[in-house]
């Protein structure tokens, strides 16, 4: 999907990697976003991920020249996969929380709210974040091992549909 805009000088051009399999219970939320940013003027690239690994392959062929940010839509899970892409020339990251616990959205304070998540990404202030790395691997939130990071894996997708956080 790609949504135009007229030129103009201040045009901020946005990838939107979304992760569609974590947001269709949240489509109005996405497309409330994506109609803000149009209307404020932003050039839109989504971008849609078909299985792990494309959130970090897209985020890491973005680059400065092409993008001024780079949009997570999805959830916890997307997020981390795309900070795994990251690299100096990558634009700054911003967050469309869709996903089940938005664990990462709630932590920083940016809610889940259409507003409150494009005034986030339009804001001129960045906030610089340096992620935790084991093994490589960069995370933004938590690392589990042992019998929790287990548990969270042994639970079935559509247990954690249907419970959402509580599962």
């Amino acid at each position: 999907m790609h949504v135009p805009v007229p030129p103009g000088p201040d045009r901020l051009c946005i990838l939107v990697i979304h992760n569609h399999a974590a947001s269709w219970r949240r489509f109005e939320r996405f497309s409330s976003v994506l109609g803000a940013l149009a209307t404020a003027g932003c050039e839109i690239v989504v971008r849609r991920t078909e299985g792990a690994g494309d959130p970090m392959r897209l985020a890491r062929a973005a680059d400065r020249q092409a993008f001024d940010l780079i949009a997570v839509a999805g959830g916890d899970g997307t997020i981390n996969d795309a900070v795994n892409g990251l690299h100096a020339g990558s634009p700054p990251l911003g967050l469309i929380p869709l996903g089940t616990a938005n664990v990462l959205a709630h932590e920083i304070g940016l809610g889940t709210g259409p507003d409150q998540i494009v005034s986030c990404l339009l804001a001129p202030r960045r906030l610089a974040v340096r992620p935790g790395v084991v093994n490589g691997r960069r995370f933004m939130m938590m690392a589990g091992i042992g019998f929790d990071a287990h548990a969270v894996r042994a639970i079935p997708k559509p247990v954690k549909r249907r419970l959402g956080k509580a599962a």
